[in-house]
């Protein structure tokens, strides 16, 4: 009968481990996919932080490129009026200084 007792008790005593085990290595397994799950998340982040910022760049750099286009056609066009306005006035003064040497003449 003792004996039987202290089978049972063994065997119970070894399940308990194999469940203390199993326990054990199911945290074990939970903490490795948290930590899985942590790195995919900051990996995550990380990606949309660098694809934001090269976004941010390209539309810093296509308004840049747009600005100094404008800036171009501005300046063009305001050194072709000055050059009509410049030929106008030569023009001008030339007419000025021929119809002064007519009068004094």
């Amino acid at each position: 009968m003792k004996e039987t007792v202290d089978k049972i008790l063994k065997q119970e005593e070894e399940s308990r481990k194999r469940i203390e085990q199993s326990r054990q290595e199911f945290q074990d397994l939970i903490r490795k996919a948290q930590e899985q799950a942590d790195n995919l998340i900051e990996q995550s982040f990380l990606s949309s932080q660098e694809a934001a910022q090269a976004r941010k760049e390209e539309a810093t750099k296509r308004f840049l490129l747009e600005k100094e286009k404008e800036l171009k056609l501005t300046l063009d066009k305001v050194s072709a009026k000055r050059l009509e306005k410049e030929k106008d006035i030569a023009g001008l003064s030339q007419k000025v200084f021929l119809r002064m040497i007519e009068i004094k003449g």
